[in-house]
């Protein structure tokens, strides 16, 4: 038969034990994060798109009217 190491899985794992633990592998010690990226810029909105994000738009459309139809009157 085949051979699994199981590498990186502990006692607790194999059978069904939760503990609060991290990973501990020795592998994961050494990996650097890229923390220092660059942010993107900001986008610069428009007066148009200011007052359409904020919801203040006199200009927007009112919802038409909705008319129940019953079709038991017929």
């Amino acid at each position: 038969g085949k051979v699994d190491p199981l590498i990186g899985l502990k006692e607790n794992v194999l059978i069904g034990k939760l503990i609060p633990a991290g990973t501990g592998m020795k592998r994961y010690r050494s990996v650097k994060l890229n923390t220092d990226a660059e942010p993107e810029e900001e986008i610069a909105l428009e007066d148009d798109d200011e007052i359409l994000l904020s919801g203040d738009d006199d200009m927007a459309e009112e919802a038409p009217e909705v008319f129940d139809i019953d079709d038991s009157e017929e």
